[in-house]
C-alpha cells in the first residue's frame, strides 16, 4: 500500500489524505478517489467517488460527466446498497478492454472533466467485506484533461481478476480515448493491457 502511495503522491503531490489497511481515499478539490479491493502487497482496485454533488461544475470548455442522472443500478448492484460502493452503468461511456488476447466490454460508464483531472468509470465497485466474486469495474484518472498521458492511475477488474496499470500511457478527450500498460495480476506475471472508450 505505502507503494501506490508514494506513487500517487508522485502525480499529484499530497494526494493521499488518509489510509487504512484495506481503503485508501484521496481528496482532490471536493472529490474522493477510493482505492478499493487490495490484493497482494500494495495492489489496489482505483475509483473516482463524489464526496459531493452528484456532478461537478462544467470546465470552461463545457465538456462535463457522460453519465446522465439515474439510480445508479448495474443489474443486481447499487450504489448504496449493502455492500457496494458505487455503480456505474447508467452513463453513455463503453470501455473495450483486451487483457491477454480477451476482449471485454463495459457499457453505461461515466467520463467526467472537473478541474485538472479526467476521469473514466465503468463496472461496480463492491465494498472489501463483500464477499462475492469481484463484477468487472475500469477505472481511470488522468492529470492531462486532454492529450497523451503517462501513468495516469488506471485499475480494472475483469472476470473476476483485479489489475493494477501502475505504468501505462494513453489519450484521452471528451469524445473518448485509449490506453495500454502492463498490469501487476494476483497470483501471476505481468499482462498486457490495452483499451479504448468513448464517452457519448
Amino acid at each position: 500500500m505505502r507503494i501506490v502511495q508514494r506513487w500517487l503522491n508522485k502525480i499529484w503531490p499530497g494526494a493521499c489524505h488518509a489510509a487504512t489497511k484495506r481503503l485508501v481515499c484521496f481528496r482532490l478539490g471536493g472529490y474522493a478517489m477510493s482505492a478499493v479491493r487490495s490484493f497482494c502487497v500494495g495492489v489496489v482496485a482505483l475509483a473516482l467517488v463524489a464526496c459531493g454533488r452528484e456532478e461537478a461544475p462544467p470546465n470552461p470548455a463545457g465538456a462535463t460527466s457522460s453519465a446522465a442522472p439515474s439510480e445508479h443500478t448495474c443489474g443486481a448492484f447499487t450504489r448504496g446498497a449493502e455492500g457496494v460502493l458505487n455503480a456505474f452503468c447508467d452513463g453513455t461511456a463503453t470501455v473495450t478492454v483486451t487483457v491477454a488476447g480477451e476482449q471485454h466490454v463495459l457499457r453505461g460508464g461515466s467520463c467526467l472533466i472537473s478541474m485538472s483531472l479526467f476521469t473514466l468509470n465503468a463496472g461496480v465497485l463492491l465494498d472489501t467485506s463483500d464477499t462475492r466474486p469481484p463484477p468487472d469495474y475500469v477505472g481511470l484518472v488522468s492529470p492531462v484533461q486532454d492529450g497523451p498521458f503517462t501513468n495516469a492511475v488506471l485499475s480494472a477488474s475483469l472476470g473476476g481478476r483485479s489489475y493494477l496499470l501502475a505504468q501505462n500511457t494513453g489519450e484521452v478527450s471528451a469524445a473518448g480515448g485509449r490506453f495500454a500498460g502492463m498490469a501487476t495480476v494476483e497470483g501471476g506475471e505481468p499482462v498486457q493491457v490495452t483499451g479504448s472508450f468513448t464517452c457519448q
